[in-house]
C-alpha cells in the first residue's frame, strides 16, 4: 500500500474556489469537515495534489498534534482536497485487503499507533513507523462479514446524526420566524420589542472544582468533544484527562467553545459531569428563555459576533463580558417566548434521545471491534443476509427528511 502526507510548507488561500487544503483541525469525528476549510487557489492544489492524489476508499490517519483521528473517504469532494502535512493518507493495495477493514483494524490499534508517536511539545506519528505497522489480514470472506456487522451500526449512528442535523436546521428555521422577520427593528409592525443584553437572561456556572479526586472518573466534554457548528454533543472524556480548571456540569447546561469561536462549537450538555474552563457554561435565568437562547448563540449572527470580539492571533477567544454583552431584541410579550418554547422544547429533547442512541451505538460498536479483530467473536458462524440487510440500511436512510433549506440566521 501507499503512504504519504500533505504539504510540507504553505499554499495560497483563494476564497470560495473549491480546492480545499485539509488539516487536522478539518478531521472530525470519522469525516472531513469543510464549513472552516481552507480553501486554496487551483495551482497550488494541483502542485500538492501530485502527492496527495487522495481518492475515495481511501483512509485518513492524523499524524501530527491530535493523533489518531481516521476518516475512511467517501465524498464527492475526495478530488478536490489535498491536505497539509499534520495528515496521512493510506491507500490501500485492494488484492490483499478491502479497504474499509483497514480502516476498521487500524481504529482497533489506535491506543498503540499512538505510542508510536513521539515528540514533546507536538506528538508526530511518523511515515516510518506507519509503513512498518503489522496488519493481520484474514480471509476475504471474514473481512466483508466484519465490515458488514460495524458499516451497519455505522450506518444506524449516521442516521440518528442526520436526524439531528435536520432538527437543527429545523430549530434555526423557526428561530428566524419568531424573531427576525416580525422583529419591528427590521420589518415595520406596532408589535413592542426591547433590546437587551445577554447577560440579562443567563447566569454563569462557575462551580469550580478544586480536587482531583472529585472530578477525575466523571464524565467530561471540552473543546476536542464539541461538535463544530452543531448543538448534538454525543462524545465525551473522563474527567482525568485534564488536572485544572474543571468546573461542575449540570444536564442541560448551555455550552459555547471559547478558543476559536470561529469553529462554532456551541451545544447543551445531554450529561451530567465536568467541564472545562476554556467552554463557557452557563443557564438561563429562566426555563421559558431556554430555547431562545440556545437558538441565539448557535445562530451563524451571534457566532459571528463572538469572531468580531475575540482576541489573540494564533488562537483567539472570546472573554465572558464580551460574550454576554451582545444586543437583541426581544418581544415584551412572553408568551410568545413561551410559545416558542413549548414547540422547540421536544424538538431539544428528541436531539437528547437521538445523542443517547448514538452513545449506545458507539458503545456498542467498540465493544465489537477488537473482539472481532481478535476472532473472539467467530463470525463464520454468523448468518448475514447482505441483501436483506442492504436493503434495510435503505428503508431506514429514505425515511430521513432532504435537509431544508439553509436558514439565514
Amino acid at each position: 500500500m501507499q503512504i504519504t502526507d500533505g504539504k510540507h510548507g504553505d499554499c495560497e488561500n483563494q476564497e470560495n474556489s473549491g480546492y480545499y487544503f485539509v488539516s487536522v483541525k478539518d478531521i472530525d469525528d470519522g469525516e472531513i469537515n469543510y464549513s472552516n476549510a481552507r480553501q486554496i487557489t487551483k495551482f497550488d492544489f494541483k502542485d500538492t495534489n501530485r502527492r496527495t492524489k487522495l481518492e475515495n476508499e481511501d483512509i485518513l490517519i492524523t499524524n501530527s498534534g491530535t493523533i489518531g483521528k481516521f476518516v475512511f473517504v467517501n465524498s464527492p469532494l475526495s478530488r478536490k482536497t489535498t491536505f497539509q502535512k499534520s495528515v496521512a493518507i493510506i491507500k490501500p493495495n485492494k488484492n490483499k485487503i478491502i479497504p474499509k477493514f483497514l480502516y476498521y483494524y487500524l481504529i482497533s490499534e489506535k491506543r498503540q499507533l499512538v505510542e508510536y508517536a513521539g515528540g514533546t511539545t507536538q506528538k508526530n506519528l511518523l511515515l516510518r513507523d506507519i509503513r512498518n505497522f503489522e496488519v493481520k489480514i484474514p480471509d476475504e470472506s471474514r473481512q466483508k462479514k466484519i465490515i458488514m456487522i460495524l458499516n451497519d451500526i455505522d450506518q444506524l449512528i449516521s442516521v440518528n446524526k442526520k436526524l439531528n442535523k435536520n432538527l437543527e436546521e429545523l430549530m434555526h428555521v423557526l428561530f428566524k420566524k419568531y424573531f427576525i422577520d416580525n422583529n419591528p427593528f427590521y420589518v415595520e409592525n406596532d408589535e413592542k420589542w426591547n433590546i437587551i443584553k445577554l447577560k440579562d437572561l443567563i447566569i454563569r456556572n462557575r462551580d469550580k472544582i478544586n480536587d482531583f479526586d472529585n472530578w477525575k472518573d466523571e464524565l467530561l466534554i471540552d473543546l476536542s468533544n464539541m461538535p463544530r457548528f452543531s448543538i448534538a454533543i454525543s462524545n465525551f472524556d473522563k474527567g482525568k484527562k485534564f488536572t485544572s480548571n474543571i468546573y461542575k456540569l449540570n444536564k442541560y447546561d448551555l455550552l459555547f467553545g471559547s478558543i476559536r469561536p470561529y469553529f462554532g462549537k456551541v451545544g447543551f450538555s445531554p450529561i451530567n459531569g465536568v467541564v472545562t474552563g476554556t467552554v463557557h457554561s452557563f443557564k438561563p435565568i429562566d426555563d421559558i428563555y431556554y430555547s431562545l437562547v440556545l437558538s441565539l448563540i448557535s445562530s451563524k449572527t451571534f457566532i459571528n459576533y463572538t469572531v468580531s470580539v475575540s482576541k489573540g492571533t494564533k488562537m483567539p477567544s472570546v472573554k465572558w463580558d464580551d460574550f454576554i454583552n451582545y444586543e437583541f431584541a426581544i418581544p415584551d410579550d412572553l408568551s410568545k417566548i413561551g410559545e416558542y418554547n413549548k414547540i422547540l422544547l421536544p424538538l431539544i429533547h428528541k436531539i437528547e434521545k437521538n445523542i443517547l442512541e448514538i452513545q449506545r451505538l458507539t458503545k456498542l460498536r467498540d465493544i465489537l471491534l477488537p473482539k472481532l479483530m481478535s476472532g473472539e467473536i467467530d463470525v463464520s458462524k454468523i448468518n448475514c443476509d447482505l441483501e436483506l440487510k442492504y436493503n434495510y440500511m435503505k428503508y431506514l436512510f429514505n425515511q430521513i427528511h432532504t435537509p431544508m433549506s439553509k436558514s439565514v440566521v
